[in-house]
């Protein structure tokens, strides 16, 4: 049983307090490895989630657990995940990171279900079984990111450490 990686920029939509959302993954687009993830890819294997999401891991390590996933779903861009990161050092850590912006990167860990090529030979995941969904640095998929990470700031903008 192989376990890929599929990597995306993370888009920050919002860090409330603890919180953050984005995109794991994104529909229809030739990422840097030439796979491409299919509408409806995510559906079954979301649906098989009794107690609970995918683990959130930080760079695929199982030993670097950053915080939880409160929602994932597939909306019209892909794979949409909120998450809350945890009050522990390396939670602390990836908050300051996306609060600034260093960190823009997210991945899933999946096996590949059911998949077929394109007239290019582009790989098309068609279902996939994800494992974890990861931020990482440097994502495969330039367009699965954090989309929002708020960040708490002054009266004339300046960040303020909490």
């Amino acid at each position: 049983m192989k376990h890929h990686h599929l990597n995306v920029h993370l888009e920050v939509k919002e860090i409330d307090s603890r919180m953050f959302a984005g995109h794991g993954s994104v529909f229809g687009n030739v990422d840097l490895g030439g796979d491409v993830v299919m509408p409806g890819a995510f559906k079954k294997s979301l649906a098989r989630q009794k107690g609970g999401l995918p683990p959130m891991f930080w760079m695929h390590n199982p030993d670097q657990v950053p915080g939880v996933w409160k929602e994932m779903r597939e909306d019209d861009r892909g794979l949409y995940v909120e998450g809350e990161l945890v009050d522990t050092q390396l939670g602390n850590e990836m908050r300051t990171l996306l609060q600034k912006k260093a960190v823009r990167g997210m991945s899933i860990g999946y096996q590949a279900a059911d998949i077929g090529f394109d007239t290019d030979g582009n790989r098309l995941l068609k279902e996939v079984d994800l494992w974890e969904v990861s931020i990482v640095s440097m994502a495969m998929n330039p367009l699965a990111q954090v989309t929002s990470a708020k960040s708490r700031l002054s009266a004339i903008g300046e960040y303020i450490p909490t």
